[in-house]
């Protein structure tokens, strides 16, 4: 029989010799062909109420599925039931969807929402399910030190703000935000006895675990160190024109604030919720045989001013919450039977270190007057106080 080629009113199949296989066309185009190898589609649409295919397909080319179906894609041992892969489609005018961009090898796969607008992407757990992000596995052992560092889970990087090109005064758009939340706590419903609101759910970041270390001789062993969890401001943007005045921008604060007390009123006594606690506590050394690890220290360090004239250096200010009514106004405390404060470096009693005392390094005086005001310092043999006037004497020798 003719091939459809040669007869432009042909419908129906024809078979090919020199490929040995069953070619089908409709009006003289060949629309596939059947052969050892299966089914195959030349090109153009496959269009049916239901197709179920059986065994290894491979698809060439472009593949596009027109639904409004809640499965309008599925895949799965069992197929449509429990899927390990669906695509809902069924939102009415829905438009928005997700993009997968392959790379060359060594640079990655990109996930991105799309659609007409600046659309969210949103990732979510089944039922109480956990979401999880982590590598697939550790690096292979290498016969060399150090060994192969685990690439990084997670990268989280805010939008770059939008540029502005008005030609008078501009300020450009503030770069994208970073927020997580933890879940509000449950609440009693019906509770008549006594109620209790849920937990907020908690917010933690734990630092990986050092290895362990195991010499296998008479060599040193060192463990390794616990992960650090840096928190870090974003720099202050630079500037520069060719006339006025030049000033940076101020570097990104870092502020840790705790959640604000529940409120409470009803006909009983009504008795608000304390405010958050706020704590820094260092990891305490660890255990040794012979000598145990030092503790962590806590260090709180301000800012150094920048080169140039004569700028004052960063202040930390330690500020304890105000009382209401006849309340107190909080202070700062230091409990009993600890070590004091030492104020100019960590000089010590040769004996013994002590305890709830100020300690004082021999330093340099005071000079000029101090409004409304006095002060206390140490020269290198007597304490010595300076009042308001600028007079200066001993405390006590």
């Amino acid at each position: 029989m003719p091939a459809f080629t040669n007869a432009p009113n042909r419908n129906g199949w024809n078979w090919d010799i020199a490929n040995s296989r069953l070619d089908f066309g409709y009006r003289g185009t060949r629309i596939g062909h059947v052969d050892a190898n299966g089914l195959t589609i030349a090109s153009g649409t496959l269009t049916a109420a239901a197709t179920a295919f059986t065994g290894n397909q491979a698809l060439t080319g472009t593949l596009t599925v027109t639904s409004a179906n809640a499965s309008a894609f599925t895949v799965g041992r069992l197929g449509a039931t429990t899927p390990a892969l669906r695509v809902d489609a069924s939102t009415a005018t829905s438009i928005t969807g997700i993009l997968i961009t392959s790379a060359a090898s060594g640079n990655g796969v990109s996930l991105a929402a799309i659609g007409s607008a600046n659309e969210t992407l949103t990732i979510s757990a089944a039922g109480t399910g956990v979401f999880v992000l982590t590598t697939p596995s550790a690096p292979a052992s290498v016969a060399t030190s150090p060994g192969t560092a685990a690439g990084t889970v997670l990268t989280v990087v805010g939008g770059v703000g939008g540029a502005t090109s008005i030609a008078t005064t501009g300020t450009a758009g503030a770069g994208g935000g970073y927020s997580i939340t933890g879940g509000a706590g449950g609440v009693p419903t019906a509770a008549t006895t006594a109620a209790t609101g849920g937990a907020g759910g908690a917010f933690t970041v734990t630092g990986g675990a050092g290895g362990a270390s195991a010499v296998a001789g008479a060599g040193n062993a060192t463990g390794g160190a616990g992960g650090a969890i840096v928190l870090t401001g974003g720099i202050g943007g630079a500037t520069s024109v060719s006339t006025g005045t030049d000033t940076g921008g101020a570097g990104g604060a870092v502020t840790i604030t705790t959640g604000v007390g529940g409120a409470a009123a009803n006909a009983g006594t009504d008795v608000g919720g304390a405010g958050g606690l706020l704590s820094l506590i260092a990891g305490a050394g660890g255990n040794g045989a012979d000598t145990g690890g030092v503790g962590g220290g806590v260090a709180i360090t301000a800012g150094a001013a920048g080169t140039g004239g004569n700028v004052a250096g960063g202040v930390v200010t330690i500020t304890p919450g105000a009382g209401t009514g006849s309340g107190a106004v909080g202070y700062v405390t230091i409990p009993d039977a600890k070590a004091g404060i030492r104020v100019g470096g960590t000089t010590a009693a040769a004996t013994t270190v002590g305890t709830n005392f100020i300690l004082f390094v021999a330093g340099t005086a005071p000079a000029g007057t101090i409004a409304t005001g006095g002060a206390i310092y140490s020269s290198t043999t007597v304490l010595r106080k300076v009042i308001a006037n600028n007079t200066d004497s001993a405390i006590e020798t």
